[in-house]
């Protein structure tokens, strides 16, 4: 911007000059009595004049010319600002599909829920910098959004299951005094009940993000073979997560920064 102020300067500067050169040969012809010559210098200079201050003026019209300065200087500004905005989203959509080319197939190849939360707050600047809609904001986040919810289901699945696990421990004990028969349906049963889990997030990718506040309370209430004081010792945690997943569904943002951290930590 400041090489653009100086040449602006140095043309104002140029045209001053030779304004005021066609206005001293317009007076001399006038002197001359050479009135088409005269008419014509003392045109030229005044419009060279107001053409050195044209910062002033939304336009000026002169010599077949029309310089609308004030509507070029805002669009200018507008282009500038929007070739920011893309320089901004090319950076971001750059590296995110570098990343996406580098890891996938590997081991690891998703973000974590770190790196995926500030890929989005990046996102949702640039959508809210181009003034995007609410609509267009959120269904570019929504995709974000569910992943994040996918992620913190499945911690309180690995809870669940890590729960049924001990219980079902616990039982080992008890099945040296039963029957080899009684054994077996025991054994089966306890191998049925360890599926629970994995059954409560049948067809995820379908939910809805308003769907994973209740299942979260859903998945531990319904856990088989679990005590009800371990269940009871358990379900703040659980209540916590279903009013973390509600926040998400309305704002597509974390509020529980603590939990999320605990995601990350077990990832």
């Amino acid at each position: 911007m400041k090489i653009r102020t100086v040449q602006l300067g140095a043309v104002d500067i140029v045209l001053m000059a030779v304004g005021l050169l066609c206005l001293g040969y317009g007076a001399y012809y006038v002197a001359q009595k050479e009135l088409a010559l005269a008419v014509t210098a003392l045109g030229a200079g005044l419009v060279l004049l107001f053409a050195s201050t044209i910062d002033r003026f939304e336009s000026v019209k002169g010599l077949g010319m029309e310089a609308k300065t004030r509507k070029l200087d805002a669009t200018i500004d507008k282009a500038e600002v929007a070739i920011d905005q893309l320089k901004e989203l090319a950076e971001v959509t750059g590296a995110t599909l570098i990343t996406l080319m580098s890891t996938v197939g590997r081991h690891g190849g998703a973000p974590s829920v770190a790196e995926a939360h500030a890929l989005s707050r990046k996102v949702l600047g640039i959508l809210k910098g181009l003034k995007s809609s609410d609509e267009v904001v959120r269904a570019a986040l929504t995709p974000w959004a569910r992943a994040a919810a996918i992620d913190l289901f499945r911690e309180l699945i690995q809870s669940v299951y890590a729960l049924i696990q001990a219980e079902v421990s616990a039982m080992d004990t008890k099945m040296v005094s039963m029957s080899s028969a009684e054994q077996v349906q025991l054994a089966k049963q306890c191998q049925f009940d360890l599926g629970h889990p994995g059954r409560s997030m049948e067809n995820i990718l379908n939910w809805r993000l308003s769907e994973f506040e209740q299942k979260a309370l859903n998945l531990l209430d319904s856990a088989p073979l679990i005590a009800d004081a371990v269940r009871s010792q358990h379900r703040e945690h659980f209540v916590r997560a279903s009013r973390e997943f509600q926040y998400l569904a309305s704002n597509l943002d974390f509020r529980d920064r603590e939990l999320w951290d605990e995601v990350r930590r077990k990832e």
